[in-house]
């Protein structure tokens, strides 16, 4: 924005021309007469400025915003990503823990009174054997 600025700038002093008018000359008031190219120059250069602003204002607006809807499209894609991995991994976790009750069952109820049977045996010649030992 600043170059084509510039650029309206060294423009407007190259090619229209103009001239001062002194007070007594044969114009009535003491101003600057501009040729009709340079008129046309200074009354058209804010318009102009205006719409160059405005064009590029709007060009980086949706620059950003595609930048913008480009990082929300891969954010979305990432967090499904991840939403799916987690779901699989939920999944088989289920499947290991019924797999995992499934052998707990199986080997449970088998070894279940030999298991009692063996800690009583323990325990009971513990005892007898701790008596002994007192007396």
């Amino acid at each position: 924005m600043f170059l084509s600025l510039l650029f309206m700038i060294s423009t407007a002093g190259a090619s229209p021309e103009f001239s001062l008018v002194d007070e007594g000359t044969p114009s009535p008031i003491e101003g600057v007469v501009f040729n009709p190219e340079a008129l046309s120059e200074v009354l058209t250069a804010p318009q102009r400025v205006k719409e160059e602003c405005e064009i590029e204002w709007v060009r980086t607006l949706e620059i950003k915003q595609n930048d913008f809807t480009l990082e929300l499209e891969q954010q979305v894609i990432r967090y499904n990503s991840l939403n799916r991995k987690h779901n699989l991994m939920i999944i088989e976790k289920d499947t290991e823990i019924v797999e995992l009750q499934k052998i707990v069952k199986k080997q449970a109820p088998a070894y279940k009174w030999m298991w009692l049977v063996g800690g009583v045996a323990i325990g009971g010649a513990t005892y007898y054997g701790i008596q002994q030992a007192v007396k």
